[in-house]
């Protein structure tokens, strides 16, 4: 048993549902559900920027996938919709645009990264060597789901994802916000009977077929480099 509690799991239900609605800011959902057992029961789990004036203001998230060396066939979003104001506004970006690739250098993973809206300066830390088509959004909660035009073969396990434009604006303080709510990656990894050592600063691969002799992959412009993720079926 718990030795403490926030003040606002002593609160009445239909108290906290009123408070709820009071809430202005989506990115206040995620830090009081943070310190309220209460609040998380209400909040559903998802990802919000800052708001903006600017509806072109872009915003990114970096991902480091579950395997080094797949290929990803389909990546799948779904906008977070607000039940709790009025309208029941949908927060999606104007469109969508993924990257993938490897960190620059083989002892830095990035971690301090990911999962992060990120400022331009993220490209010092990574080397892109896929860049997809852009993708429009529309402004539905259901999961949209984006295949690439042709399998990335993906090495070094990073993706990003460029969330491009706004479109709702909150209605209490004006500004305009990005919501997403649920990231599907899909492909087939290729390790571990296949491998892969990054040869830097060279921009060439090293592929390790198990009981074979490894031979050198050159990595071309615009051609996939990602980790693996949930088989497609």
């Amino acid at each position: 048993m718990e030795a403490c509690m926030g003040f606002l799991d002593r609160l009445d239900p239909d108290i906290l549902l009123k408070i709820f609605t009071y809430v202005d800011d989506p990115y206040d959902l995620v830090r009081v559900s943070s310190v309220s057992r209460s609040w998380r029961h209400f909040d559903t789990s998802y990802w919000s920027s800052k708001g903006q004036s600017n509806p072109a203001v872009p915003e990114t998230l970096v991902y480091k996938l579950a395997d080094d060396f797949c290929v990803i066939t389909e990546i799948n979003l779904r906008p977070f919709q607000v039940y709790f104001h009025e309208g029941l506004p949908i927060y999606s970006a104007k469109s969508v645009r993924f990257r993938m690739g490897h960190p620059k250098s083989p002892t830095d993973s990035g971690n301090d990264l990911l999962g992060y809206s990120l400022p331009d300066s993220v490209d010092d830390k990574f080397i892109w060597t896929y860049t997809s088509q852009e993708f429009p959004m529309a402004q539905e909660s259901h999961l949209q789901k984006f295949r690439l035009p042709e399998p990335v073969l993906c090495v070094g396990g990073i993706l990003q994802i460029e969330l491009l434009g706004r479109v709702q604006r909150c209605e209490i303080d004006g500004l305009y916000y990005i919501c997403i709510s649920f990231v599907q990656v899909l492909g087939r990894p290729l390790s571990p009977a296949l491998g892969v050592e990054i040869l830097e600063p060279c921009g060439k691969f090293v592929l390790k077929i198990k009981n074979e002799r490894p031979f050198e992959l050159q990595a071309q412009s615009n051609h996939t480099v990602t980790g693996s993720v949930a088989e497609a079926s």
